[in-house]
C-alpha cells in the first residue's frame, strides 16, 4: 500500500487538494480575484514557483559534482534508469512552467469571461499542486543523496556494494518502467 501511495501522491494529492479548495471557496462564497491583494497574490505565487525551480538549478550542478565523491551519490548513478529520472525532472520543469503561465493568465480576469477563468483557476490549482509534489518529491531526494552520511550503516560496512549484474540490473529496470506504465 505504502509504495503505491509513493508512486501516486504526487497525482493523487492535487486533485483532492483542488476539489477540496473549490468546494470550500464555493461554500463559503471566496472570490479570490475580488480581493484587494489579489494581484500581489498572483505576483508572490510566480515568485515562489520560480524560487522553487531555481532551487532545481542550483542542486542538479550540485549533484553531478557530487557523483564523483560520495558513495551514496556514485551508487544512484550507477543504478539508476538515468533516462527515466532525466525524463521525470523534465516533466517537473514543465509542470512549474505552466504552472507560471497559468498564473499569468489569471491576470486577465477582468477581461476573460468568468466561466473560462474559473476553469484556468481550477487547471492552475491542480498543475501547481502537482508541481509542488513533485519538487518536494525529487527535492527530497537530491538532498539526501547530497548530504545523506548515512551514519546508522558507516560501521565499516560496504552497504553499497553493488551485487547485481549489469543484466539483473537491467532487468530490474525494464520491471520497474512496465509497472510505471501500468
Amino acid at each position: 500500500m505504502k509504495e503505491k501511495w509513493v508512486k501516486y501522491y504526487q497525482y493523487i494529492m492535487p486533485v483532492v487538494l483542488t476539489v477540496f479548495i473549490v468546494l470550500f471557496c464555493y461554500h463559503y462564497k471566496i472570490y479570490v480575484w475580488n480581493g484587494k491583494f489579489y494581484s500581489d497574490m498572483l505576483t508572490a505565487l510566480i515568485t515562489a514557483l520560480s524560487i522553487i525551480i531555481s532551487i532545481f538549478g542550483i542542486l542538479i550542478p550540485l549533484l553531478m559534482t557530487a557523483k564523483q565523491e560520495k558513495e551514496l551519490t556514485k551508487y544512484f548513478f550507477e543504478n539508476v534508469d538515468i533516462k527515466y529520472f532525466i525524463r521525470c525532472i523534465k516533466q517537473l520543469f514543465l509542470s512549474g512552467f505552466i504552472s507560471i503561465m497559468f498564473v499569468c493568465g489569471m491576470y486577465a480576469y477582468d477581461v476573460i469571461e468568468m466561466k473560462v477563468f474559473i476553469v484556468v483557476g481550477v487547471l492552475s490549482i491542480v498543475v501547481i499542486l502537482y508541481f509542488l509534489c513533485s519538487a518536494y518529491r525529487y527535492i527530497s531526494l537530491m538532498l539526501r543523496l547530497l548530504f545523506d552520511e548515512n551514519e546508522k550503516h558507516n560501521r565499516n560496512i560496504k552497504i553499497y556494494k553493488n551485487k547485481m549484474s549489469n543484466i539483473e540490473r537491467e532487468s530490474l529496470n525494464r520491471r520497474l518502467k512496465e509497472r510505471d506504465k501500468q
